[in-house]
């Protein structure tokens, strides 16, 4: 773990465990941000605002502020008799010992799950090949940042060969969980897009050193820092210009102009990056528009979109959801802000998609019992997005969801489905409820509040989607094939998105799965001059629809936060 020296006077020890790692923080600072200044990452999708209450640490020893009245309002008493605290509304008062509710807050970049190499290659992934062992590598790093997750794989430039793979949360969360509150940040506090851009940067850095150490142990190539020569990323707009260091406040207000949307490259010492060599080239991939960001271009690319028959619809699921209509070779596209509950944050007992996740589940309503699909098939720790979607899913299968989002009270429960009312009765805390949960295992429950954030997406999905049809003067049942792009849709049945509403009834049968396309565009524009190009010209052939101009839009978004009946 990182100990840092904060350069403030005397700076407080804070001993992190499990692992014994220490971090330093000045007096006056809480302890949220010397976590996330350390690399830490604690959580905290407010922003450090104390209010969503995701930041839980446990002090173990030592001295620190009083519990504060938001801290009382979010932690139960069970959580307050045990010490457990809120890391922004904590301020150390001397040395500290603190714990995390999982070993995955403590450090949120993990190798990939070798299985994945079983899996058939997704679109943009055919240059792919093994590596060749015992050689030292010329490599690349392919990196797509997202809003709430990066991704990055270490590439061997001369076979293109993925030779390792690692995630991890966005350090830039702590300033909020989505692209609007870094935005406001910015533009309140412009000396924030540095500390923004120092982040992202540092997160990169330790990233490469992660890689290459994967590298070396899983296939015996001589990877090192030193070895990389290129690096690609793709992120959405607002993304882009903080790993540059440049303020996107010009994109918080009308007319949302990007100060740059074309392909940029630069030496890595000019965009921060500290680990590999200081005149490797730093390539970031062009943006379409304001809100039709490079992760999306890089998605049209490897997935063939402009080059594909019929009618085709292209939606990137994530913080963000990008969608892009082809009919025929012409491309229109819209946004809209999902937030990050599809990807298991603002979740009462949301994580990524890690080890210990769920990512499905099964009610039999008949039985009263719950089945639960894991990451890794580890006992669970937590609920990913596609977990929260699969169980409203089958909430509403089993009758304990109604369509409007409220959870059925038990006793309107019909006599069949008596049994379900025990999962009723054992969901929430003491701050949620049992009237206002479902429990789902000992510890991981779906709360009221959660389901209406989950409501609040998919109502932004789907009415884009639709906007998107109406514009085009096409129905749903018109279309020829549905491309589902992004992280969240790795571990997502096809019926989680259509009977939770997300997608049109009827599409179940035309989707197909493409995982982190941006990524695999990243890579793509590591190997290949042409490909970088061809993304240039892609990228200005994306026509945009404003949905907030699109006539009747407000009462659409309304009726598609039903869920189908």
């Amino acid at each position: 773990m990182i100990k840092e020296d904060c350069g403030h006077g005397e700076a407080f020890v804070i001993t992190l465990t499990p692992g014994g790692g220490t971090v330093s923080c000045p007096p006056g600072e809480s302890l949220l941000n010397a976590l996330a200044k350390a690399g830490v990452p604690a959580g905290g999708p407010c922003g450090g605002a104390g209010t969503c209450g995701k930041c839980k640490v446990a002090v173990f020893s030592g001295s620190s502020s009083p519990v504060t009245g938001s801290e009382r309002a979010l932690l139960s008493g069970s959580e307050l008799a045990g010490h457990w605290r809120l890391a922004c509304r904590t301020f150390p008062a001397g040395d500290l010992t603190v714990g995390f509710p999982r070993a995955e807050s403590l450090n949120e970049k993990f190798p990939r799950d070798k299985k994945e190499d079983e899996k058939k290659d997704a679109p943009g992934r055919g240059f792919l090949s093994r590596a060749v062992s015992g050689r030292r590598a010329a490599c690349g790093l392919a990196a797509d940042i997202g809003t709430t997750t990066v991704d990055a794989d270490l590439v061997d430039l001369e076979t293109g060969a993925v030779l390792a793979e690692r995630s991890a949360v966005n350090p830039q969360t702590r300033f909020g969980m989505d692209v609007l509150s870094r935005i406001s940040r910015a533009m309140a506090r412009p000396d924030s897009v540095g500390e923004m851009q120092r982040a992202i940067a540092g997160l990169l850095d330790a990233m490469t050193e992660d890689l290459c150490r994967d590298a070396r142990s899983e296939g015996g190539n001589i990877a090192e820092p030193s070895s990389i020569r290129t690096v690609a990323v793709a992120a959405n707009c607002v993304m882009l210009h903080l790993f540059l260091g440049v303020n996107p406040a010009p994109l918080g207000a009308f007319p949302f102009t990007p100060v740059f949307v074309r392909g940029r490259g630069l030496s890595a010492a000019d965009a921060g990056l500290k680990s590999v060599p200081r005149d490797a080239e730093v390539y970031c991939l062009p943006s379409a528009s304001a809100f039709i960001g490079a992760d999306i271009v890089a998605g049209v690319y490897v997935s063939e979109l402009a080059r594909r028959k019929g009618r085709v619809l292209f939606i990137d699921i994530g913080t963000n959801g990008e969608i892009v209509l082809s009919r025929e070779g012409k491309l229109v596209s819209c946004s809209c802000a999902a937030g990050p509950a599809l990807e298991g944050m603002n979740i009462s007992c949301g994580m990524r998609a890690a080890p210990g996740a769920v990512e499905d589940v099964f009610i039999d309503g008949a039985a009263g019992t719950v089945r639960l699909k894991v990451v890794r098939d580890m006992p669970p720790a937590g609920i990913c997005g596609s977990g929260v979607l699969a169980a409203i899913r089958e909430m509403l299968r089993a009758g304990l969801l109604r369509a409007d989002g409220s959870l059925t009270e038990k006793e309107e429960l019909p006599p069949e489905r008596r049994n379900l009312a025990a999962l009723r009765d054992a969901g929430g805390g003491e701050n949620e409820g049992s009237a206002g949960a479902v429990r789902l295992a000992e510890n991981v429950v779906v709360t009221q509040k959660d389901i209406r954030q989950v409501q609040l997406a998919k109502g932004a999905l789907l009415s884009g989607v639709r906007a998107l049809l109406d514009h085009a003067g096409i129905g749903a049942r018109d279309l020829d094939k549905v491309l589902v792009a992004g992280r969240f849709g790795e571990h997502l049945p096809a019926e989680s998105l259509t009977e939770c509403g997300i997608l049109p009834a009827g599409l179940g049968g035309k989707i197909e799965y493409l995982g982190n396309s941006s990524k695999a565009g990243a890579r793509a524009a590591l190997m290949s001059a042409r490909a970088r190009g061809e993304m240039e010209t892609l990228a200005r052939g994306i026509e945009y629809l404003d949905l907030g101009a699109a006539p009747g839009y407000g009462d659409l978004f309304i009726q598609c936060l039903e869920f189908p009946d």
